[in-house]
């Protein structure tokens, strides 16, 4: 279950190390870009948009800090991991109306074999919302974009 995703962070790796053109490297990977204005509660803040298969594979890996919020296609428990974030996030899980129906705390993969998990939430989300911000927010708020 782990292989899929390895191997297609390793072809990611390879192809960033082979492409020299970054502007290149990023239109194929990464895509266009979307920004998205993301409000919760008093706070206004930009999030990249991850709405396709490679955006929400890729994700924050290898990545500044920065906010990312990931659209799925449908309701469940997905599952994220810290793969090549050198950060700590909170991760924000949203259901198909908005509203946090979780939030947990990731902290980046080590050599700990405490730090080698996943973040599931307790409920089924559609929207997820990973920041390197500790945001005053809470289980029930909406959010809006």
């Amino acid at each position: 279950m782990l292989a899929l995703p390895l191997f297609v962070m390793l072809c990611t790796l390879l192809l960033k190390r082979f492409i020299k053109n970054k502007q290149l490297y990023s239109k194929l990977i990464i895509g266009d870009g979307i920004q998205m204005k993301i409000k919760l509660k008093n706070s206004v803040m930009e999030a990249d948009l991850a709405d396709d298969f490679w955006k929400r594979l890729i994700g924050l890996s290898f990545s500044k800090k920065k906010n990312m919020l990931f659209s799925m296609s449908y309701e469940s428990k997905w599952s994220f991991w810290m793969f090549g974030v050198s950060y700590p996030l909170n991760i924000i899980f949203m259901n198909k109306n908005k509203e946090v129906v979780d939030i947990k705390k990731a902290e980046p993969l080590s050599f700990n074999p405490e730090t080698w998990r996943t973040y599931v939430p307790r409920k089924p989300c559609k929207y997820v919302f990973e920041t390197p911000l500790n945001l005053n927010i809470n289980v029930g708020d909406k959010v809006s974009w």
